[in-house]
C-alpha cells in the first residue's frame, strides 16, 4: 500500500536534523529559506549546535548581526561541544558591531 503525502505532511516527518541540514546547504545561495528551513528545525530540535550556528552564519549572511550574536549565545547555552565555533564568529560580529571590548574580550576566552 502507497501513502500520498502532500508537502505539508511530508514536512511532518522530516526530522529536525534533517531540516537544519537542508536550510544549512542554501545559506549562500537562498538566505530566506534557508533560515526558515533552519528555524524549523531548531523548534523540532533546539540542542542542535549545528543549527544554532548554521542560523547564525545565515543572520550574518542577512547583516542581521545582533540576531547571529543571538544565535551563538543561544548555541553555547545548548550545544557546549561546539563553543569554540560558536565564540569565534560571535567574537568577529561583537568586533563588526563595534563592541570591541565584549568582541576582544570572547576572542580571548
Amino acid at each position: 500500500m502507497q501513502v500520498n503525502l502532500n508537502r505539508q505532511e511530508k514536512a511532518i516527518f522530516i526530522s529536525g536534523s534533517n531540516m537544519i541540514n537542508i536550510g544549512s546547504n542554501l545559506i549562500f545561495q537562498n538566505t530566506n529559506q534557508a533560515e526558515v528551513l533552519i528555524k524549523q528545525g531548531l523548534i523540532r530540535s533546539p540542542e542542535d549546535g549545528t543549527g544554532w550556528y548554521n542560523l547564525g552564519i545565515c543572520m550574518h549572511q542577512k547583516c542581521k548581526i545582533r540576531e547571529a550574536i543571538n544565535c551563538y549565545e543561544i548555541g553555547i547555552a545548548n550545544a557546549a561541544n561546539y563553543r569554540s565555533l560558536f565564540t569565534v564568529n560571535m567574537a568577529h560580529d561583537l568586533l563588526l558591531i563595534k563592541d570591541f571590548q565584549n568582541g576582544w574580550k570572547v576572542y580571548e576566552e
